[in-house]
């Protein structure tokens, strides 16, 4: 069914409201965390083609933050290989903010791909959701895209949160033309966009390797329902195998078709840490240990930085002390339910609504489909595989893992849920029932939109009703779900607006307050803070202090501080200003 002149309107108006969003949100917010290394990697990456500097991640983020800055007049005073083995957040400290370039200038220039990435997100999530159940469903998951805080929260980033937004983009993408293939007939077109669409979506976070068992899956049931399913077996593997050749040479292409050892592949302080694992565990001489030199050291392989990085986030993800926050405790590990609480409170209620009313119906249909011995032969497996499946994998992975960081590790959940909850617009009740539920959707999607626009710039600080609100939100979570360090610019404009000079503070983020003149002495705060000097750091003075306190909430509650009670003092006191939700202000006197 064409598109006409009234829904391209209409999808034009929900994206540009998306799109004065995005732009208010990138005007009011500094660089976060760990964005001034991001972006300096990604220029590098660029510039010299190298292929070490994205080992924590596949390449394609890099590539994309780092494209607009090669437009950009940037000092680098590092040679890309001295970065490399300096250190990336003392590298990128050096060039944003000890160098003459302009860091807010830097940080715009890198986070545009992603917004754009976003609008064309916008469309595909109409596009798919139109075909699915009809225009109406198409504007309404654009309505519940444009005014998601989740999507806000990251689409204007340009850290390791660019590999959770692409990852959901080609996800999302992927299984949308997997659909098409499926169901509207197989064409050599469809098939290489599949290939093309999963290898990106393999350079953008190593957790889209999820998407080869749920094409697998697609396809098995394709085989199940035809009559000759030899025949059918025979033409599936050969297009999976299609898939899989078309998505690896793309993926492959991000790493400027790189051939080499493991060894060569990563920067030096990290082979240091494989050689010294060798040589823990194997004996010298044994020919265990001579297997570990070669595969490390003499095989070569395709993208090597693809197989090192994906170990090394193998080693990450399975150490059993990194450290979580969850309803106001710190803990080492990982807890099961972490992301069922993070979905729970940083969902908007209607949304949760919209999928349970969802949820019911598809039920009831199902059942009715099931009992009529229609539903394994009938498109409707396809449509609730192609939207549950996503669902289960990319958050179930998470579940046992020990490493609770925030909602972003699930987001590739997220518009598939729009999705799903979309299809509440081809519910039909009868006639003295549809119009009063008309006007409870209606109330509801009010409901959606108007704390969306309240909260504006904060998204990353949202939180639903059920925990109070963003006020609240520290209560329960914090790092990427709330305090990414987003915040510094406010209180430069609040110091400057009330002549307030030197503060004591313990800011979380990688912005070096000196670039907006701000006068401190340095409190306690974590030790990898790359603008505190080393003296600084080793000095962790947590007694009481008296005058102009500012301090991040992550920090408040010592989150990844050395001493896990430096700053309990400080839970006496009410703050006489806040900073959007992140970075509190107090005058003690007493």
């Amino acid at each position: 069914m064409r598109i006409n002149k009234k829904e391209i309107l209409l999808v034009i108006i929900l994206l540009s409201i998306f799109l004065f969003q995005s732009v208010a949100t990138l005007k009011n917010t500094n660089l976060i965390f760990d964005e001034p290394a991001t972006l300096v990697v990604s220029y590098y990456f660029l510039k010299d083609t190298d292929t070490k500097m994205s080992i924590l991640h596949p390449p394609l983020g890099y590539i994309l933050a780092g494209f607009p800055l090669l437009f950009l007049d940037i000092a680098t005073p590092y040679p890309y290989q001295e970065c490399t083995d300096i250190g990336y957040f003392q590298c990128g400290q050096h060039i944003m903010f000890k160098s003459v370039n302009d860091p807010e200038k830097i940080g715009i220039y890198g986070r545009f791909p992603f917004i754009v990435l976003s609008l064309l997100f916008g469309l595909l999530l109409f596009l798919f959701s139109r075909e699915l159940y009809g225009a109406k469903a198409g504007f309404f998951s654009l309505l519940l895209y444009a005014f998601s805080p989740a999507i806000l929260a990251y689409n204007t980033l340009a850290n390791a949160t660019f590999t959770d937004l692409l990852v959901t983009f080609f996800a999302f993408n992927t299984v949308y033309l997997l659909w098409k293939l499926l169901i509207q007939g197989y064409t050599k077109t469809r098939l290489a966009l599949i290939g093309i669409s999963l290898g990106l979506a393999l350079a953008s976070k190593f957790t889209a390797i999820l998407l080869i068992p749920i094409i697998m899956i697609l396809f098995s049931v394709k085989i199940f329902q035809e009559s000759n399913r030899k025949k059918a077996l025979k033409k599936h593997l050969i297009n999976f195998g299609i898939i899989l050749l078309i998505g690896s040479v793309v993926l492959h292409s991000t790493y400027f078709f790189s051939f080499d050892s493991i060894a060569d592949s990563i920067p030096k302080r990290n082979l240091d840490f494989v050689d010294s694992l060798i040589q823990k565990n194997f004996a010298e001489g044994s020919f265990n240990r001579k297997m570990a030199d070669f595969l490390v050291y003499g095989l070569k392989i395709p993208m090597p930085e693809y197989f090192s990085g994906f170990a090394a986030q193998y080693l990450i993800e399975s150490s059993k002390n990194k450290e979580g926050y969850l309803n106001g405790k710190i803990y080492d590990g990982g807890k099961w339910y972490y992301f069922f609480e993070v979905l729970l409170i940083k969902t908007p209620i209607p949304l949760l609504i919209f999928i349970a009313i969802s949820l019911f119906f598809t039920v009831k249909t199902t059942k009715n489909l099931v009992r009529s011995n229609k539903y394994f032969k009938s498109p409707v497996i396809f449509e609730q595989l192609c939207i549950f499946l996503p669902i289960i994998f990319f958050f179930g992975i998470f579940i046992p893992i020990n490493f609770n960081l925030g909602l972003r590790h699930i987001l590739p959940i997220i518009p598939f849920m729009f999705l799903f909850a979309s299809q509440i617009t081809k519910i039909r009740l009868r006639d003295r029932f549809h119009n009063v539920f008309r006007i409870f959707v209606g109330l509801l999607l009010l409901w959606y939109i108007i704390p969306a626009l309240f909260i504006m710039p904060h998204y990353i600080a949202y939180f639903n009703e059920f925990v109070g609100g963003p006020e609240n939100g520290h209560k329960y979570l914090l790092s990427s779900n709330l305090d990414q360090g987003q915040d510094l610019k406010k209180l430069h404009n609040y110091l400057e607006t009330n002549n307030i000079g030197k503060i004591k503070l313990s800011y979380h983020g990688s912005f070096d307050p000196s670039y907006y003149n701000i006068s401190y002495e340095a409190m306690p705060m974590e030790p990898y803070i790359p603008w505190v000097d080393a003296k600084s750091k080793a000095q962790e003075d947590c007694s009481k202090k008296k005058g102009i306190i500012v301090i991040s909430v992550s920090n408040l509650h010592n989150y990844h501080l050395n001493n896990r009670s430096c700053f309990d003092w400080l839970q006496d006191y009410e703050p006489i200003e806040k900073m959007g939700y992140t970075i509190y202000v107090y005058n003690i006197t007493d």
